[in-house]
């Protein structure tokens, strides 16, 4: 059997997962009144794996065919915020290094946009040492990340993450 590689910008992404599909989305977000280019990648099971959504004119995504049997699998199998597997949530959307649930998302969504109050045990930081674990941006450069179990992500990213989960 074979699986995609996906490199963006010289950073692998998913290098020997069996992802199997890639779908690349250049769209306009009125809310950021602004374009973006995102590239997810599912695996063979359904996962659904967000890789990026901060590309912009002159990036650049290889994606090269490989065999799976020299695989092995890093992909996050369980929401980094809340603890939960796969199995115990309706959708999971990972990144390279973590992933959220559904229910964190539309949790942290919640807080982002009503200020409604964090799950127990999250927090707002807006430390130059806390990075969002999905694009890697520094707190203090996207204005804080929502962390939680050692795990952070940025408003944007919880954006895009609650778009995925609702398709």
């Amino acid at each position: 059997m074979i699986a995609l590689d996906i490199t963006i910008n010289g950073t692998e992404y998913g290098e020997g997962e069996e992802i199997t599909a890639v779908t690349v989305v250049a769209e306009y977000v009125g809310g950021r009144r602004g374009d973006r280019v995102s590239v997810h990648g599912q695996s063979s099971d359904g996962r659904l794996q967000w890789l990026d959504a901060h590309l912009s004119i002159g990036d650049e995504i290889r994606v090269r065919i490989v065999e799976t049997s020299s695989a092995s699998s890093s992909i996050p199998e369980a929401c980094s915020f809340c603890g939960r597997e796969a199995r115990e949530v309706a959708k999971l959307v990972t990144g390279t290094k973590v992933g959220i649930c559904d229910d964190c998302t539309k949790r942290f969504a919640a807080s982002v946009k009503s200020g409604a109050a964090l799950p127990i045990g999250a927090s707002i930081q807006d430390d130059p040492q806390q990075a969002c674990g999905f694009c890697g941006e520094d707190g203090s450069a996207v204005g804080g990340v929502i962390v939680r179990n050692g795990a952070a992500i940025c408003g944007q990213c919880i954006r895009t993450c609650e778009e995925l989960t609702e398709e």
